[in-house]
């Protein structure tokens, strides 16, 4: 289904994410704290305390800030498997 913009997407994807039951698997190009992307963050902490396995991809050049940020860190300690594209 193509959904039109951030305005779409971002419901449907924090939807599935709290929906999973085994494992929620993401990679972004671009990732940089505040909005709607720490929504997404939370979602996946919340998703690794009800025991689905999670995994995060992003790209060392695009989401620069963001490793060096808050989240980054959140979501390591919680248990989100954080790895970095290209580093």
């Amino acid at each position: 289904e193509l959904l039109r913009g951030a305005d779409e997407a971002f419901p449907r994807l924090l939807a599935d994410i709290d929906s999973a039951t085994t494992s929620c698997d993401m990679e972004f190009y671009v990732w940089s704290d505040g909005g709607r992307a720490d929504e997404v963050g939370e979602a996946l902490i919340r998703a690794v305390k009800r025991k689905v396995r999670c995994r995060l991809l992003v790209d060392q050049i695009g989401s620069s800030t963001f490793l060096k940020g808050k989240m980054s860190k959140r979501l390591a300690d919680a248990g989100v498997e954080l790895s970095v594209a290209l580093p």
